[in-house]
């Protein structure tokens, strides 16, 4: 064999030695890598020490009796905003299918449901106030207990109606619909109410 073969040979040899060698080098970093992987992923035992406090109610919220039957007035002749509400509109609104029952909300909120605090069931024309009284129902825990304490004493109807004019009262509200009740601190409707209905 002559040397130049041989040589060859011997740096072929010295070749295949070094890939051997880089490759178990990045087995052994391939190994590490997955034992430490392993390692992380076993579930860590851990003791925590720790005062944890509850909460005891020592009222008696659970008293109260849901649905709380209320009443009161909602609106009356005369002009509490833009429109004048005649008592010959009043009266033909008890009598429209549409204002049997409708929602008692709060704050006028009426596209959220999680303000419905309850319902009117029945609504009539009072001569002597020339207005609406009505009477209906809560639901919701905190009005009731905010009517109970004295908290609540006011409501704000939403009134759906048809402009038209009269020469005696100027702008006025044709057939009326009620689409929700309100509660509120203050109304426009100078003597609308809510209490209990006992």
């Amino acid at each position: 064999m002559n040397i130049y073969k041989y040589l060859k040979l011997e740096e072929k040899l010295l070749r295949e030695q070094l890939s051997v060698e880089r490759i178990n080098r990045v087995k052994s970093y391939i190994q590490k890598l997955d034992s430490k992987i392993a390692e992380l992923s076993l579930p860590k035992s851990e003791l925590i020490l720790t005062d944890v406090k509850s909460a005891e109610s020592l009222g008696k919220l659970n008293d109260i009796k849901l649905p709380l039957r209320v009443k009161g007035i909602f609106l009356s002749e005369g002009r509490p905003k833009e429109r004048f509400y005649t008592a010959e509109e009043l009266k033909k609104a008890v009598n429209n299918p549409n204002n049997v029952t409708f929602r008692i909300m709060q704050d006028h909120r009426e596209n959220e449901t999680s303000m419905i605090v309850g319902k009117v069931d029945k609504i009539e024309y009072d001569e002597s106030i020339k207005g609406l009284r009505w009477w209906g129902h809560i639901n919701d825990e905190t009005t009731a207990l905010n009517i109970l304490d004295g908290l609540i004493k006011q409501v704000s109807v939403t009134v759906y109606s048809t402009k038209d004019w009269s020469d005696e009262y100027g702008v006025i509200g044709r057939d009326l619909e009620f689409s929700e009740l309100s509660t509120v601190i203050e109304g426009a409707e100078p003597i609308n109410s809510m209490e209990l209905d006992l």
